[in-house]
């Protein structure tokens, strides 16, 4: 269910923790190559923090919940990188209060099961404090079963990401806590009902693609495509969805939920072995993406780095 972005295909690594017996000065070099939600200031104080989606005008899905904190915008519920060297992975101390924390080192904060004329989703609240969900898995250093993290006074942006259960595509749309409502909660402001994708959309496609040489294990290859700006989808209250796709490998084959046109960024991994790469491409109908898993980028022109974003082919 997890779209991916750069940091999540970089290779699961198992910290090694050191005993902490070095001087203030090196812990705060290490802080500083390794950010962390713990060290980041509130940017105020309230009762909690809130995402107003009304609902979905949908066959169904999961939606995602994604949260953001500090001026940097940084996700603790993703796996982190450390800021100096890219081979270094780590999650954040309180990582436990994320839903599928006991599942692997990635994960929404939340995520939501909606179907089809049944219960309206409702706003997204949280405070700052949520149950320790990792079930004592290694990479979670916080052990208590209450994980006080104060995340709804550190938390600047968010995101949700629908995902369909039936024949539509995937939507995302994101935006600020810039609001704040009467009971001194941080508010995201109405956001209205998410209209899904669907074949019928104008401008829609499905985004195909073949993978070279093989045999090839399924699911091996995965392709996660963002739609950039412009968009063209709105909410029913007219706030900006942007369409994002995912693709994983049937064999040699690709193939796409229905996605509309547009300017996209591509994450591409090969989880057997780590490689990845980000390439930028204007899709629309007819699109296609064809990878060459032993060529360097897999055989895209214009490949970077998914670390730096800095390029690579």
């Amino acid at each position: 269910m997890r779209s991916r972005r750069p940091n999540a295909s970089a290779p699961v690594r198992r910290r090694v923790r050191l005993a902490v017996l070095a001087v203030a000065v090196l812990a705060l070099v290490a802080t500083a190559c390794q950010p962390d939600s713990g060290g980041i200031s509130p940017v105020r104080r309230s009762n909690g923090a809130l995402i107003d989606i009304s609902g979905a005008h949908s066959a169904g899905g999961i939606m995602g919940v994604d949260i953001m904190l500090g001026p940097d915008e940084y996700n603790p519920c993703h796996l982190q990188v450390d800021t100096q060297n890219s081979a270094v992975t780590y999650n954040d101390r309180f990582y436990a209060a994320c839903q599928d924390s006991g599942i692997g080192r990635s994960s929404y904060y939340r995520h939501i099961s909606y179907t089809a004329g049944g219960p309206q989703l409702g706003a997204v609240l949280f405070g700052g404090a949520d149950d320790n969900k990792c079930g004592g898995q290694p990479w979670c250093t916080d052990t208590d079963k209450l994980v006080v993290h104060g995340w709804s006074d550190k938390a600047t942006a968010w995101a949700l990401e629908f995902y369909p259960a039936a024949n539509e595509g995937g939507v995302r749309i994101t935006g600020r806590f810039d609001q704040q409502t009467l009971a001194n909660f941080a508010s995201s402001g109405p956001i209205g009902a998410m209209r899904p994708i669907t074949d019928a959309t104008a401008g829609s496609f499905r985004l195909s693609g073949g993978i070279a040489g093989g045999p090839w294990a399924d699911r091996r290859f995965e392709v996660d495509a963002f739609q950039m700006p412009p968009w063209t989808m709105v909410t029913s209250a007219f706030y900006p969805e942007e369409g994002f796709g995912v693709l994983v490998n049937s064999g040699t084959a690709l193939q796409s939920w229905p996605m509309v046109s547009g300017t996209y960024k591509i994450y591409v991994v090969d989880h057997a072995t780590g490689a990845s790469t980000i390439v930028i491409r204007n899709l629309g109908p007819g699109s296609r993406l064809d990878l060459v898993p032993w060529q360097p980028c897999f055989g895209l022109a214009g490949g970077l780095d998914p670390n730096t974003e800095q390029p690579m082919c």
